[in-house]
């Protein structure tokens, strides 16, 4: 495991808008630049007995009974400098001591002390409530504050009885920030987010089913085998990017979607939205993405 990012690690709250503000209802553990947290979350999904294909709330919820993984208590003692040095004293060290009460839950079975879970999940100031770390295989969570503590040991419960709920995401609202691994209590999701979560993972599937029955993938790849679309050797596909999206009105094409490319050969070809009808003339070798002789 490695440390989720610091500053936006957090318990998540209803909103006042919400049917009970200020309830916690779950904790993001924000993503970092670092590859434990690239690698998807299928070993903690499959070890959750969540499906780890699942859509909607539906799918991303444990469905075949808990899991019993226990809350770890106990103290820890902290320090911090709370004064720096200054110009006029630059040998000022001024440190602050607390002993804190945490309590920590982790699915790493190997992390069995209090000691060892800070280490995993450490927190570097006094204010920070709640303190995270997370890989493809496991996560740990420390509460800090009465609330976070309270979290913790609702959550360990929810575990029990299969009231979990875990998806990636938590970013859209800061487009500089990494998605996180998002572990919430079912039971006590918003419902305004299950219904925003779940139409938008409905659009997705319709979006993907519309784009399969286009069958364009199919056809780019065979025109590549036959040699009329270049390729470069270290792709599997003659693209990088090939993502759909619903079709504008302005957009000519008998078909709803469109799709984004970027061609594995950009020497000859250029990034950019195609119809379908653009991406055909593409596999006869003419069309907007194959670039103007210079």
């Amino acid at each position: 495991m490695r440390p989720s990012a610091y500053t936006d690690t957090s318990l998540m709250r209803h909103t006042d808008e919400d049917e009970r503000p200020g309830e916690v209802w779950g904790v993001l553990l924000a993503g970092d630049y670092t590859a434990e947290h690239e690698g998807g979350i299928g070993s903690i999904l499959s070890r959750l007995g969540i499906d780890e294909k699942g859509i909607m709330v539906s799918g991303r919820s444990m469905a075949d009974g808990g899991r019993q993984i226990d809350v770890i208590s106990g103290t820890k003692t902290e320090a911090y400098h709370v004064k720096a040095p200054t110009e006029k004293n630059p040998n000022r060290h001024v440190k602050k001591k607390v002993v804190s009460k945490v309590k920590g839950l982790t699915t790493n079975t190997h992390v069995d002390t209090i000691s060892r879970i800070v280490h995993e999940a450490p927190r570097y100031g006094f204010d920070k409530e709640v303190t995270g770390a997370w890989s493809n295989r496991d996560f740990a969570i420390v509460g800090w504050s009465d609330e976070a503590k309270q979290f913790v040991s609702d959550l360990s419960e929810a575990l029990a009885s299969g009231n979990v709920t875990v998806w990636i995401g938590g970013a859209a609202g800061n487009p500089f920030a990494r998605n996180g691994l998002i572990i919430a209590i079912t039971s006590r999701l918003p419902q305004k987010g299950v219904a925003h979560m779940n139409e938008a993972d409905d659009n997705s599937r319709r979006l993907d089913e519309a784009a399969e029955k286009t069958g364009i993938k199919s056809l780019i790849k065979k025109a590549a085998e036959k040699g009329k679309i270049a390729t470069k050797s270290f792709y599997k596909d003659p693209w990088r990017v090939l993502k759909p999206n619903w079709a504008d009105k302005a957009d000519s094409t008998k078909h709803p979607v469109k799709f984004y490319l970027a061609p594995a050969d950009n020497d000859q070809y250029q990034n950019g939205w195609y119809t379908v009808e653009e991406l055909t003339e593409w596999t006869r070798g003419k069309g907007p993405v194959i670039k103007p002789a210079e």
